[in-house]
């Protein structure tokens, strides 16, 4: 829901208490929630998918009791005479169903999130973003809820345990974890300065990660002490309605109406030539609806009606793509793990929990301060050579680019992203030389550093997209532009889908499993080669020219504290 005070002007937004404006605090609340629910019912999810399945294979004689007895206990039930003597956790027929079923729910996701996740972005431009998080929050309230209906009512639902399936369609239509991720990003755009968005990038998706981490273990402690699964579900439930009633009816919008409405005008201009448009292209239209928000990412057409020769921006998305589809080999290398070094599930938990870590704490704790202070210095070093300087000597930028301080920021963000890329090489490089466990696990936590990536080339993104529609508004002589970064961040979250979600995991589990028994190095070989040709395409890119137009409206006071606020009136 939107403040009503954001129709005020800017100066009456300064006086807004300071709970009341938009933050990027507000993000590092609801950012953790999504993840701790996640990762903390993702055992116990297998689990009750066991326990259904089992059921239905091997109907009341399924050492299941009842919805809410967990595996452990419904194992110790298989003694009794009657019932199978081997626990459905370990029934070779009842995983089978359970893995045919999660490869359903996840294809199904996978496709409608790339079908829609990019149209999301759009309407979180039109109608704001607090609305589109709290959307997406509603979708992902739908999952424990659901589970708790099947179990509880397996017998009267259409295909029984797998009516399951429609918590996927609806996460699906909604644009999954991309158009959430997407009205984060955007809302950080909305609300923060250009040299300080990365850090912002950082540290959400910092606190994003601590999740990961932080679900696991409380969920393991609930499940101890109440040995009730339903119960984690009902918690993850509760969990999910607090998101929820935050995005709806707590959390500040960041975009103004005056913005909003903006977008909507461009929307019906959009869907008017759609209108006027041929037979074929009319037929066509649903491919077109998936594939046309895409385009942002493509180079713009000049005055002349050609194709312009700005690729940066496309380049930048597919090598963070490629990374993306590097890092979804990260499962295929804890199997390798458990092969070489004869790890057991419990100490491999204990392993991915501590780098879920590593990795927070370096977005969290150690990635802001050197962006902050780096791209400080950086700028005060540029500026007094900056009359002097030729313009080769700053090869990130056109010679046309304004030394302002989002340049510099920016030409900071490219440098720690390439930085970022090479440390994931020499990460991927080093651990199939490990000898032992501990230098695995060493070499594996070293790719934490790499983990700027993500918020970096997000600000270089936005910085390129930025840049475009300025000058494009400069040609046309409109004076203003109107940046719709959920539209941007859409697109980039689509592609991020199809590289990470679903071509990364089928491609590295193939190439593991057809390797394991004589080669199972080549899995690392070929993440280095990914990686190598991500880097290549990052070298690649260069910071378009700046124009300097107004936007279409001043940003919000909203990243100051408010006793700075205080002392300007």
């Amino acid at each position: 829901m939107s403040s009503p005070s954001l129709d005020a002007p800017s100066e009456m937004r300064r006086r807004r208490p300071w709970w009341r404006r938009p933050a990027a605090w507000w993000l590092m609340l609801l950012a953790p929630m999504q993840t701790i629910v996640q990762s903390g019912t993702a055992s116990a999810q297998v689990e009750v998918f066991s326990d259904m399945v089992c059921k239905d294979i091997y109907g009341p004689n399924a050492p299941v009791g009842s919805p809410g007895l967990s595996s452990s206990t419904a194992s110790s039930l298989a003694m009794t005479p009657g019932m199978p003597v081997v626990p459905c956790s370990a029934d070779p027929t009842v995983q089978a169903a359970v893995a045919q079923l999660e490869i359903v729910i996840l294809m199904l996701t996978g496709i409608l999130t790339f079908a829609t996740a990019a149209w999301w972005g759009s309407f979180s431009d039109r109608h704001g973003r607090a609305t589109m998080i709290g959307i997406c929050s509603f979708g992902g309230l739908l999952a424990p809820v659901l589970l708790v209906v099947v179990t509880k009512y397996t017998d009267y639902l259409p295909g029984g345990y797998r009516f399951i399936v429609l918590n996927a369609v609806v996460v699906g239509l909604l644009g999954g974890a991309a158009s959430e991720g997407a009205a984060a990003n955007a809302y950080l755009a909305d609300i923060c300065k250009p040299e300080e968005r990365s850090r912002s990038f950082s540290v959400i998706l910092g606190f994003t990660l601590a999740g990961l981490g932080v679900g696991p273990l409380l969920g393991s402690l609930i499940l101890r002490s109440t040995h009730d699964v339903i119960l984690l579900f009902y918690l993850a439930g509760a969990l999910r309605a607090v998101q929820v009633l935050i995005a709806f009816f707590i959390l500040p919008e960041s975009l103004s109406p005056e913005k909003m409405q903006r977008a909507v005008e461009l929307a019906a201009i959009s869907s008017s030539a759609d209108t006027q448009s041929s037979i074929l292209q009319r037929i066509i239209h649903p491919v077109m609806f998936v594939l046309r928000p895409l385009s942002v990412l493509l180079p713009e057409k000049d005055a002349d009606g050609k194709r312009g020769d700005d690729w940066n921006l496309l380049l930048l998305v597919v090598s963070e793509g490629l990374m993306l589809l590097a890092a979804s080999s990260l499962i295929n290398q804890f199997l390798y793990a458990l092969r070489m070094f004869q790890w057991d599930a419990e100490y491999l938990g204990y392993c991915i929990s501590s780098i879920g870590f590593a990795r927070a704490a370096y977005l969290v704790l150690i990635l802001p301060p050197v962006l902050k202070y780096g791209k400080a210095r950086l700028a005060a070093r540029s500026k007094s050579a900056a009359a002097s300087a030729s313009p080769e000597s700053q090869p990130l930028l056109s010679s046309s680019s304004p030394t302002t301080p989002s340049a510099y920021a920016t030409i900071f963000d490219l440098g720690l992203a390439r930085f970022s890329i090479l440390f994931l090489m020499v990460s991927y490089a080093l651990m199939p030389l490990a000898p032992t466990g501990q230098l695995f696990i060493l070499f594996i936590s070293l790719s934490s550093v790499g983990a700027g990536l993500d918020p970096t080339a997000n600000s270089i993104a936005l910085e390129l997209y930025t840049r475009r529609v300025k000058r494009k508004a400069a040609a046309r002589g409109t004076g203003k532009a109107n940046v719709e970064a959920g539209k941007l961040f859409g697109a980039v979250g689509v592609v991020q889908a199809i590289f990470g979600r679903i071509l990364g995991p089928p491609i590295y589990g193939s190439i593991y499993s057809a390797t394991v028994e004589k080669h199972p190095r080549t899995l690392f070989i070929v993440a280095f080669v990914n990686s190598l040709l991500a880097f290549g395409m990052m070298s690649f890119v260069r910071l378009s020219p700046g124009v300097d137009v107004e936007d279409e409206e001043q940003r919000p006071d909203v990243h100051r504290p408010p006793a700075e606020v205080e002392e300007e009136e």
